[in-house]
């Protein structure tokens, strides 16, 4: 039996889910394999590749894979994380809904409510400051999730 394979999704380019991918990697574990995706083809910049070049991680220069061509390419997953924002103009319902059209079979869900950098309001420095929260929370989401799934697979 390989890795066990999640998949972070978010609205529009993956912006939280390259973080969520970028931190879960670099706790290395090797038991578990992280993805992302987003519903939008596009490229990622702004406040979420900032927030992580700030701490020497450099976002990827192509596009993310979207959670469409994922499904395409017959890709499977233990774990898909959804991560949008109901309170904010996100259409969550939406990638709730389709995700698990898309990858319903074989999947385990999970929803982490994360707001998008792109509702952050005020002067630049509230911006930078709610970026950090956003890059916080997402931190605190995944290492809770690595413990999670390193205690189910003792269990097995």
């Amino acid at each position: 039996m390989g890795p066990i394979k999640v998949l972070f999704v978010c609205t529009f380019r993956g912006g939280r889910g390259k973080i969520a991918e970028i931190v879960g990697n670099s706790f290395g574990n090797d038991n578990i394999e992280f993805f992302c995706s987003g519903f939008e083809a596009g490229f990622l910049k702004g406040l979420c590749s900032e927030a992580m070049e700030d701490i020497g991680f450099e976002f990827p220069v192509a596009p993310l894979k979207t959670v469409f061509e994922r499904h395409l390419d017959n890709e499977k997953f233990d774990y898909l994380i959804t991560m949008c924002d109901k309170s904010t103009f996100e259409n969550c319902f939406l990638l709730l809904e389709s995700v698990a059209n898309l990858f319903g079979d074989t999947t385990r869900f999970i929803h982490w409510s994360i707001p998008d950098f792109i509702s952050l309001s005020g002067s630049e420095f509230e911006k930078k400051e709610g970026a950090e929260n956003i890059k916080r929370l997402i931190t605190e989401h995944v290492a809770n999730l690595i413990e999670e799934i390193g205690a189910l697979d003792t269990k097995v």
